[in-house]
């Protein structure tokens, strides 16, 4: 399905935004807002990212985000369950 989505949007336009964020961070109510900001704005894919506490390779933002999230509980099923709510 995502695949036959890219392939979809890239015969409309050659180059496709993608944008990530940390799920959780600074909350997923923040999350839903900026998603929702994000496809106004025109973005087409979204990589949800789950916490996890060894980001170290994704740098020093990606990192805080994570660490942040996990210290406000963020759980794996939260995850899961705000994902198939924004996808809808």
């Amino acid at each position: 399905m995502l695949e036959e989505t890219i392939q979809q949007h890239l015969k409309i336009k050659p180059i496709l935004i993608m944008a990530h964020l940390v799920l959780g961070y600074p909350s997923f109510d923040e999350n839903h807002k900026i998603i929702e900001a994000m496809a106004k704005s025109g973005v087409e894919l979204i990589e949800l990212q789950i916490p996890f506490s060894e980001p170290t390779a994704d740098g020093p933002v990606i990192l805080k985000a994570n660490s942040c999230s996990i210290d406000n509980g963020t759980k794996v099923k939260d995850c899961f369950s705000f994902a198939a709510k924004v996808s809808q």
